[in-house]
């Protein structure tokens, strides 16, 4: 795990390399790049369908500068169990990182994230919650806030969040934890105290960025984000019966 002490040396490490393909001021490479320093860029990343496969731009070039498997929306937790299991046996040990959105978590692919959880697969999970399917147009996701404005909830989404950590806790996984890009002391620790947990929900600040106003910086935004949604903060371990 990385300490405070060695912060400043990732300042000229470059996980995600400059000229992306994403949108100015994007949380999503913050969150990324504190993936990076948690985890010392010694990873495997598995991204479905989303703004995080937007991000490297075209192949054959890509901005990442970690293995990335860029699967269908659905099939993350899938792949990355597979996937797991070919790392170990050739003898590596580093982890296998699952980094999907709201939609892909909460949504299209939560048939396989429970299927993965449920299997107790040793894949580290991260949910990048930006609170609705922005890469294509701000629609409501299952973990939008109620009453929150999207292009398919005009005058306010009538349903409720879903709280996908409580729900990840249900499954029985060894560790569930939240963060917001704007703590990233925080985020590091607990990112890098548990590579090896089996889900963790990340929470950046970009939800309905088009309404929140183009001049406000991200950070600011997932503070505020952070002091005003009804969404918990916290980490802990479960112990399985044996």
């Amino acid at each position: 795990m990385v300490t405070i002490t060695e912060l400043h040396k990732y300042g000229r490490t470059k996980f995600i390399m400059p000229g992306t393909a994403a949108c100015p001021g994007c949380p999503l490479q913050v969150g990324m790049r504190q993936l990076a320093m948690a985890l010392d860029g010694k990873f495997v990343m598995v991204i479905p369908a989303g703004c995080s496969s937007v991000i490297p731009g075209s192949a054959p070039y890509t901005a990442y500068t970690v293995p990335v498997l860029h699967v269908p929306f659905a099939s993350s937790p899938a792949v990355a169990s597979g996937l797991v299991r070919a790392v170990r046996q050739r003898g590596i040990n580093g982890p296998v990182v699952v980094w999907a959105g709201d939609g892909a978590t909460a949504d299209i692919g939560f048939a396989t994230l429970s299927g993965a959880a449920y299997r107790n697969e040793d894949i580290l999970y991260v949910m990048a919650d930006n609170e609705a399917y922005m890469n294509t147009g701000i629609q409501a996701s299952g973990t939008t806030s109620w009453m929150a404005w999207t292009t398919t909830s005009p005058r306010g989404k009538t349903e409720d969040r879903k709280d996908v950590a409580l729900i990840m806790l249900m499954h029985k996984v060894p560790y569930v934890a939240t963060a917001s890009i704007a703590t990233q002391w925080t985020s590091l620790t607990r990112l890098g105290g548990r590579c090896r947990s089996k889900a963790l929900g990340s929470y950046t600040s970009m939800r309905h960025a088009h309404q929140a106003g183009r001049w406000m910086i991200h950070t600011q935004l997932g503070r505020l984000g952070s002091l005003l949604r009804p969404v918990p903060g916290f980490y802990g371990s479960i112990t399985r019966a044996s």
